[in-house]
């Protein structure tokens, strides 16, 4: 480089495990010798994270920070709740709303106690940061630990060509499809931009290997959940090609690593819910208090309710119902049955829901969420309500995910037909012929669910 010689070691001796090692040096030396990252940049300008310290290194500095900030969040919980009014509880529908705040306002108002925490500045000021600029230094490390994307050259018939073409025929969520645009970029940035029928296996398990050193959240490396879901979009991708005659083989067939069974979600349990639901154990988010009562008594997804408008909420054959779609440019399902009309329980109508929705119209219902373009609206949401749960419910099983499964068992209590919680309330198409019941005979099931657990 220059007039100076670089070496750098992959400290084995074995041929096999050193070709293993190699794409991620190969890595390395394309960030010396590449101009700098512009992502990277992107990140010193909104957070002074300093572009020019290697990623695990800026993580594990922000992992003392986050955990100041949670001491942080304890010690307000603790002050916050030896003061509790119980008029807190319950959603107060004619509360005027704030003014819209930008995303820094609502991250001080969120996060702003860290501030006066004298902990949490000394832990960001001997990571070399600005407190007030990592405020929510958990959200900054989620953006750092996103692996970098070297765009890739263009060339015919390339890999990226096949994607697009992909694309354009399967539609794809737009999540989906950013993943899988990015999932090729750092395909190509470890097994190089060449014709697509000239990939071959060696190529999709390097790449494997090199997901493997990567940084995930908290600088630990990459899971094995995301690693697979990376390997399974490339191979949707090639498979595509030879469906359509572009490539003879699919290279990434075969190509996977052994997932532990941790998506074993479980139902919250009656006593779950009682101690969920009591009022001295409600978060004090009043949107929170309200989203978990929907995702109780709709099982509805979390990223659903949280996409909601308030002209989602609708009256249909004299019935309110939710309605669940894609028609915004900042909402999406799952999959195109996902789409549905929900009846709304007698619970949720008396907690306000409907109240809150005519207020709103056609505005976002929870004006404190935050957007993000391949998460959507429920990136935060997931992760406060989660972490409540987890103070409350040391399952780990069991998340927000876990009233989905629950109102299917509250469902069945009654005896309601499978048939009628599986199309009200999970969008499963209906078996044969016809459209289903009507919307006044599932809201008259559904009102059959158990309706102990509400707001104070």
């Amino acid at each position: 480089m220059g007039k100076e010689d670089v070496a750098w070691s992959l400290k084995t001796g074995d041929l096999r495990e050193a070709r293993k090692r190699l794409p991620a040096m190969q890595v390395r030396f394309e960030a010396v010798v590449s101009p700098p990252d512009p992502r990277r940049e992107d990140l010193e300008r909104r957070y002074g994270v300093p572009a020019t310290l290697p990623a695990p290194e800026m993580l594990q500095r922000l992992q003392a920070v986050i955990a100041a900030g949670q001491a942080a969040d304890a010690a307000r919980d603790r002050q916050q709740a030896a003061q509790v009014d119980p008029a807190d509880f319950g959603l107060d529908v004619d509360r005027p709303e704030p003014p819209a705040a930008t995303e820094r306002d609502r991250l001080e108002a969120l996060h702003g106690h860290r501030l006066d925490d004298p902990a949490f500045r000394a832990a960001a000021t001997a990571a070399g940061l600005v407190p007030e600029r990592v405020i929510a230094a958990e959200d900054v490390a989620a953006e750092l630990a996103e692996p970098a994307i070297k765009p890739a050259a263009p060339t015919d018939n390339s890999l990226d060509d096949l994607r697009r073409r992909w694309e354009g025929e399967r539609k794809p969520s737009r999540k989906t499809a950013d993943e899988t645009a990015s999932t090729i970029a750092m395909f190509t940035t470890v097994a190089g931009v060449k014709p697509v029928g000239d990939h071959v296996k060696k190529d999709v398990i390097a790449y494997k290997d090199w997901l493997l050193t990567q940084p995930g959240r908290m600088s630990e490396t990459l899971s094995a959940v995301s690693v697979v879901k990376r390997l399974n979009l490339l191979k949707a991708v090639f498979g595509y090609g030879v469906d359509n005659d572009v490539v003879q083989v699919n290279p990434a067939t075969g190509v996977t690593i052994k997932v532990a069974n941790n998506s074993d979600q479980q139902p919250f349990s009656r006593a779950d819910l009682d101690i969920l639901f009591a009022p001295q154990n409600l978060p004090k988010n009043k949107n929170y208090q309200i989203i978990m009562l929907i995702g109780l008594y709709s099982g509805a997804r979390l990223n659903e309710i949280c996409q909601l408008r308030g002209s989602d909420v609708v009256q249909e054959d004299g019935v309110w119902c939710m309605g669940i779609d894609d028609a915004g440019d900042d909402q999406s399902v799952k999959i195109a049955g996902s789409r549905r009309l929900v009846p709304i329980h007698p619970v949720l109508i008396d907690a306000g829901f409907v109240d809150l929705a005519t207020k709103h119209g056609a505005a976002q219902l929870f004006a404190d969420l935050i957007w993000k373009e391949t998460q959507g609206w429920s990136k935060k949401a997931s992760k406060d309500i989660n972490r409540h749960i987890r103070k409350l419910i040391p399952d780990a099983r069991k998340v927000f995910h876990s009233f989905r499964h629950s109102v299917k068992d509250l469902c069945r209590d009654p005896g309601s037909a499978e048939d009628i919680h599986d199309g009200t309330l999970f969008g499963e198409r209906w078996p044969g012929y016809g459209a289903g019941h009507s919307i006044r005979r599932l809201a008259e099931e559904l009102g059959r669910i158990e309706g102990r657990w509400r707001l104070p």
